[in-house]
């Protein structure tokens, strides 16, 4: 059946008039629509009513609860009594909900918010508790706190008299400040402070707002307008006094009531029904609810059969219901959100219904059961190539299968005729369908070569050929060939570009006698093309009137004959020039825009009045169809775009605000991953102790246009230098974050390139006590403490020194002055005339005190030479010194003196315990008279045992006089911390004991 009209009529049958409220969407074709179900949201599957809040985050009314729809997140809050039947949002945002026998609001349950909540005696939570500075700065203590909502319920039913027995909710209204909700016994009417009650005489069944005041339906006394305090009958209540009332509508000027079977518009208290063309359906399906949408049209809920739309004028536009795409027939309540979405409540899920966007679908709903690889319109029929064979689209806008013939694939027009390639065969379009030409089968791809003849190219041969009628008739054909073609260009009659998807571009260049082809020419192109995938596939369209070639990894290619070689075309911008993108697909409308598949997307570029082309529609980044299969540009301005789903049409002329903004949200930032300390932005900083310096941050965007593609980027501001990369990770973990005052930042940017920022998070990190002012304060004593110390440990050791030199110098005095005062007197009396006699005593004497002298100055010297701080040399001087001197005197001994002491002497100790030492030998053999001596050197748990025993006439230790050897042994002991025992009986021997400490 040949359609009529133009391409427009053809696909888009408008209502009758329908022109009249501009809507595009009146068009026919099928919206996107989105569904949710139970399983996603994670609750009831019956759902009621719609809100949204101050930050357009969606709220449900649904059998579990309030739904919480973040565009990340779903969640389900609770209420007493659990099922909420109606919700509603004020001016600011509020969010009001009501249940079975149940009604309130939704208030904030931040952390900080519960922090002012016990400023005000309100209860806190021990796990959120947190102080509140004099400068306002909220300190929290990171706990095992549970992971809560970020709202929650606030019942209104304290604010009634107990007395009231309150039914279930079904409908809430809010305006001008004030909040009614409705049961079917009672009005509850709520302004901020106080709940006005109004029984019902019967039965309350609509409550709705006009002309800034609130109406309420009752059954047998109609529509009353509610009051301060009482409900006043309507001048007209007369006209739903037995009538049901479902709806009150208001579009532009006209006013629309609804009841359970139809709609009717309403003039100076006069209702006429609505003639939409849609009567019995909504007479046979139960109107429950209709909206007025920002474009002026109507949409009506219905119990059974989906929804119908309505223009502003009552015609009717489409009817969604589950054949189209809904998730379910049974609707009860109806949204739309900013971007002009349409949401469903319905009895088992939830439906979006994208009614603004610019695309409409053609697929199975409309008869199209394969992926569609070509479209073509031919004398107002419009015709399509799948697998299975051609469509056709019928004037009802369903799509038949015309031609049953397989893997059809290029429609070719020549000469006003419809050509299509079946399995590399030609066929040719008769009216009633497409016949197959004779003597063919060389089409894979085919082109229109001159006024009377075309190329078409197959997997091994190339054909220029005549069309006549039904005959084909060959002019030139070239054989042998392994080309795997995908597209053809005739550039002239001398040069044919042949694309294909492996073996890069061919160009053929015949050659000519006269009008007759006598040979070619073939040359390769673009056959080592670099990508990841080695693709070697290039794509010739026709832009600006010549070829262009389409390739992955040199963009897109044009070609220059005077140097014979390829170069780049660089007009339409860096995108197209990225050697990581890959260029499918390229058409060019009549205005000169061209069309793109490249990088999984779709573009466009417009010419810029500058020269070049600007890219832009970010609207059709909304096109998610992983297959592409051609780009076609109708004479309308419509954009057409095949796919395995089957055919998307996109009206460029309708404008879709791709810029609206959209809220990014900080939903929850916790210590550890396990600890909640706040919800959303802050004014005041939260303060955290250096052991909570582990954060987590989770962030969403309302934004529910392809939410799944919305991606992020953040920075903590004092911790970060650079924004982080754009991700569709919707939380970032920070870890050891030093003390300091920080901003998180979080932007989300949504599938149309539109950039959102959230309110900031301020935090302060303490410092760890050992960075505090006290801890440096401390630090600062301390090494003071340290110096200090260290200078009187080096003054002890200038002093220590300085007595070392002192005792030297004393040793050198009581040792050698005397010493040296006797050879000096000695040499006097030599020399003395007075000293008679024999003088060589003398000599003797001054012989002998020279010896001493000098064997004082060598024990001195030994002493503090520090060549000698070990314990072996000490005690092997003691051995040789003791054996020396008593075998001198014919005296037996015994030596139990250590093989070794573990660690070094001082210089000090070494002198005193030396002159100890000698000093007991030297009495024994000078005067003990003994006739044995038993010397004992050892080391017992940090001391030094020093014994020397004789078995000599001994002495009265009464009677006894302590001399200067005595003497010298105790002082010097007692100089170096020991202590020296004397033993000693006549005839018994002596015995001296000396300990020290080492």
């Amino acid at each position: 059946m040949v359609l009529r009209g133009n391409f427009l009529v053809l696909l888009f049958l408008v209502c009758a008039n329908s022109g009249a409220s501009g809507l595009p969407g009146e068009q026919r074709g099928y919206p996107f629509i989105t569904s949710f179900s139970p399983d996603e949201y994670n609750a009831h599957v019956q759902n009621w009513a719609f809100a949204s809040d101050s930050n357009r985050v969606l709220h449900v009314a649904n059998l579990s609860g309030i739904l919480r729809f973040d565009g990340v997140n779903w969640n389900t809050i609770g209420i007493p009594n659990g099922r909420v039947l109606s919700i509603a949002s004020c001016d600011a945002g509020r969010i009001y909900a009501g249940g079975l026998g149940e009604f309130g609001y939704l208030k904030s349950s931040e952390p900080e918010a519960r922090i002012a909540a016990s400023a005000a005696g309100e209860s806190v939570p021990p796990s959120l508790a947190a102080n509140r500075s004099r400068t306002g700065v909220s300190t929290v203590t990171a706990s095992d706190s549970p992971r809560g909502e970020p709202v929650a319920y606030r019942s209104l039913l304290p604010l009634i008299p107990d007395s009231i027995e309150v039914d279930n909710i079904w409908r809430i209204e809010a305006y001008g400040g004030e909040v009614v909700f409705q049961s079917a016994n009672y009005l509850f009417r709520y302004d901020g402070s106080t709940v006005t009650v109004y029984p019902a005489k019967t039965r309350f069944t609509t409550l709705f707002v006009r002309k800034g005041a609130f109406y309420v339906r009752e059954s047998h006394h109609g529509v009353q307008r509610v009051g301060s305090d009482v409900l006043h009958p309507w001048e007209y209540s007369g006209l739903f006094g037995s009538e049901t009332l479902q709806a009150y509508l208001k579009s532009g000027e006209r006013e629309f009531f609804c009841s359970f079977y139809e709609c009717f518009s309403f003039n100076q208290g006069e209702l006429s029904p609505v003639r939409s063309g849609a009567e019995e359906y909504l007479r046979s399906n139960y109107i429950h609810e209709a909206r007025v949408l920002s474009d002026g049209s109507l949409v009506i809920a219905t119990r059974n059969g989906g929804i119908v739309q309505l223009n502003s004028e009552g015609e009717l536009i489409r009817i969604l219901n589950e054949q189209a795409g809904l998730i379910s027939n049974s609707v009860y309540g109806l949204y739309e959100d900013e971007s002009g979405s349409l949401w469903a409540a319905t009895l088992n899920g939830l439906s979006r219904v994208e009614l603004r966007l610019p695309f409409r679908r053609f697929d199975h709903r409309n008869g199209i059961r394969e992926s569609v690889r070509r479209m073509t319109v031919h004398n107002g029929e419009v015709f399509l190539t799948s697998s299975a064979g051609v469509y056709r689209f019928k004037d009802d806008d369903r799509a038949e299968l015309f031609d049953d013939k397989t893997f059809c694939n290029e429609f070719l027009h020549h000469q006003g005729y419809l050509y299509v390639t079946c399995t590399g065969t030609l066929h040719g379009y008769d009216g009633e369908g497409f016949q197959k030409l004779t003597h063919n089968s060389f089409a894979e791809v085919a082109a229109p070569f001159d006024s009377v003849s075309i190329v078409a190219a197959e997997e091994s041969s190339v054909t220029v050929a005549r069309l006549e009628g039904r005959e084909v008739v060959e002019r030139y054909r070239i054989d042998g060939l392994a080309i795997n073609p995908n597209s053809i260009l005739t550039q002239d009659r001398y040069n044919i570009w042949i694309g294909t998807e492996s073996l890069g571009l061919h160009h053929i260049q015949l050659e000519y006698e006269g009008e007759h082809i006598t040979g070619h020419t073939i040359t390769h192109y673009l056959t080592r093309l670099q990508n990841r995938a080695d693709d070697k596939r290039v794509y010739v369209a026709k832009l600006n009137g010549e070829p262009a070639f389409l390739t992955w990894g040199k963009g897109i290619q044009r070609f220059d004959h005077e140097s014979d070689s390829m170069y780049t075309d660089e007009r339409f911008g860096d995108m197209f020039t990225e050697p990581e993108r890959q260029i499918f697909w390229a058409r060019e409308d009549a205005n000169g825009n061209v069309w793109f598949r490249s990088g999984m997307g779709y573009q466009v570029a417009r010419p810029s009045e500058y020269g070049g082309y600007t890219i832009g529609e970010p609207v059709l980044n909304r096109l998610t169809d992983l297959q592409s299969n051609t780009i076609y540009p109708a004479e309308d301005g419509s954009v057409w775009f095949s796919t395995e789903k089957g055919l998307i049409r996109f009206e460029p002329e309708h404008r879709f605000d791709t810029a609206q903004q959209f809220h990014t949200t900080i939903c929850e930032v916790m210590v550890r991953t396990d600890s909640l300390i706040a919800y959303g932005a802050n004014e005041n900083p939260v303060v955290l102790d250096y052991a909570n310096n582990e954060l987590r941050f989770h962030y969403a965007a309302a934004s529910y246009d392809l939410p799944e593609q919305t991606v992020f980027r953040v920075k903590l501001e004092g911790f970060d230098s650079e924004w982080s990369a754009w991700s569709a990770e919707t939380w970032k973990d920070y870890t050891n974050i030093p003390e300091g005052h920080y901003r998180f930042l979080v932007e989300a940017m949504n599938v149309y390139g539109t950039i959102a920022a959230a309110e900031p998070f301020h935090l302060q990190v303490l410092p760890p006590w050992y960075r505090t002012i006290w801890a440096y304060l401390l630090y600062v004593l301390t090494a003071g403490g340290i110096l200090y110390t260290a200078y009187r440990v080096r003054l002890n050791q200038v002093l220590r020194v300085q007595q070392i030199r002192n005792n030297i110098a004393g040793d050198l005095h009581d040792e050698i002055s005397a010493t040296l005062s006797s050879i000096s007197f000695f040499a006097r009396a030599i020399e003395s005339q007075r000293t008679k006699g024999d003088k060589s005593r003398f000599v003797k004497l001054i012989s002998d005190s020279a010896g001493e002298a000098k064997e004082k100055i060598s024990d001195i010297v030994w002493a503090i030479n520090p060549e000698h701080d070990d314990w072996d040399s000490f005690l092997s001087r003691c051995r040789r010194y003791t054996s020396d001197l008593l075998e001198s005197r014919k005296m037996t001994y015994t030596l139990d003196i250590a093989g070794t002491i573990p660690g070094k002497m001082d210089m000090q100790l070494r002198q005193h315990l030396w002159l100890i030492y000698k000093e007991m030998v030297v009495n024994v053999a000078r005067h003990s008279e003994a006739g044995h001596v038993h010397v004992v050197i050892r080391h017992e748990t940090g001391r030094l045992i020093l014994i020397v025993q004789d078995d000599g006439k001994g002495m009265d230790m009464e009677r006894v006089t302590a001399g200067n050897g005595l003497a010298n042994i105790r002082r010097r002991t007692g100089l170096i911390g020991g202590r020296a025992e004397l033993q000693s009986d006549p005839g018994m021997g002596t015995r001296w004991n000396v300990s020290v400490r080492i």
